[in-house]
């Protein structure tokens, strides 16, 4: 009878230790395995902060991670200090009702919703911007705990900043309204354009002083923005009206151009035209003078030799080539005695 009951609870036994055994192999298993849960490596564009007991042990930069498993140590990934972040800011986006209002010319319900998406100038306008701002890191347990918040509150500080900059700005040093306005031609002034390329500066800086006085107060976000893109815009109701505008200064810049051109063409043909006159009255002008002077030139020798000899030599001479000239083109020649006191008689023209 004994040695039955023992031949029964043997495979029992057995069975139970080898349950056993392997149990207890598995709790070593997890035990290692859970050990080495956050051990881990830690990419090169994040940084790795360890909670122990909620409170922040340390920090460490990529590379292998070893820290003790949960709930004793934690760890959470954060991007590294040399990545630049953006937050695209959407609290300048005009309400939806009022978008549709613009382009149906319609009444909006409330005037919040009128004038969203608007920024005040500081000549009274109004401008509507774009912003995207790009930032980076620089206290990784400040970010960590602002985290949830960080976005909203980085928003907010950009459009508080937003405004304080636009206030303090006239309309055509943020957007370019009207082009027909003259810049400066001193050296010394800074034009419209420089302006607007210095709006995204004046931004930057606005927001890191807002975000070193939050720092002072102990409430810093742990971020430095490095860069602001924005693209300004007018209300779409004015939008047509300054279009308007623009397209009529530019078509009367061009035909200023163009009068200006010709003008100039026809100043330049007047001129061309002026000296050849008077190139061509100046060869006209030596030409005559020269036939004169060439007509002349034995009268101009006889007046010299008047009373010599050789004048009388030279008179005889003129005479002589002339008066042979003069007989050729006669049709008939009479000679007469200058010294004969005789009656001459000329026959008359034949009727």
């Amino acid at each position: 009878m004994t040695r039955s009951v023992a031949v029964a609870q043997g495979p029992w036994i057995e069975a139970s230790t080898v349950a056993f055994r392997l149990l207890f192999g598995a709790t070593i298993l997890g035990a290692l395995l859970w050990s080495g849960s956050n051990i881990q490596q830690v990419p090169s564009d994040s940084q790795a902060i360890v909670l122990r007991f909620g409170a922040i042990a340390r920090e460490q930069g990529p590379g292998l991670l070893l820290a003790l498993p949960r709930p004793f140590e934690e760890v959470t990934l954060i991007p590294s200090s040399v990545q630049v972040l953006k937050l695209k800011i959407r609290g300048l986006a005009r309400d939806p009702s009022a978008l549709e209002a613009d382009t149906t010319y319609g009444v909006v319900d409330t005037d919040a919703h009128a004038g969203s998406g608007f920024l005040m100038t500081g000549d009274a306008g109004a401008v509507q911007l774009d912003a995207t701002v790009f930032y980076g890191i620089i206290d990784a347990q400040r970010f960590l705990f602002e985290g949830p918040h960080l976005e909203a509150a980085l928003e907010q500080i950009f459009l508080a900043s937003a405004i304080a900059v636009c206030a303090t700005r006239d309309l055509d040093t943020i957007l370019v309204a009207r082009p027909e306005l003259r810049e400066p031609t001193t050296s010394t002034s800074i034009g419209a354009a420089e302006r607007r390329e210095q709006l995204r500066t004046d931004l930057v800086h606005v927001v890191n002083q807002r975000l070193a006085d939050l720092n002072a107060r102990g409430a810093g976000l742990g971020i430095q923005v490095s860069r602001i893109d924005v693209e300004t815009s007018l209300p779409a109701a004015t939008r047509s009206a300054f279009d308007f505008v623009l397209t009529s200064s530019q078509a009367a810049d061009q035909t200023m151009a163009d009068a200006r051109t010709d003008a100039e063409r026809i100043a330049q043909n007047a001129a061309q035209a002026v000296d050849l006159s008077l190139h061509a009255a100046d060869a006209a002008g030596s030409e005559r003078i020269a036939k004169a002077r060439a007509d002349t030139a034995s009268v101009v020798q006889l007046a010299d030799a008047m009373g010599s000899a050789a004048g009388e030599s030279l008179l005889l001479q003129l005479y002589r080539s002339r008066i042979s000239k003069i007989i050729q083109k006669a049709g008939r020649a009479v000679t007469v005695d200058p010294n004969s006191h005789s009656p001459l008689i000329l026959p008359g023209p034949t009727r």
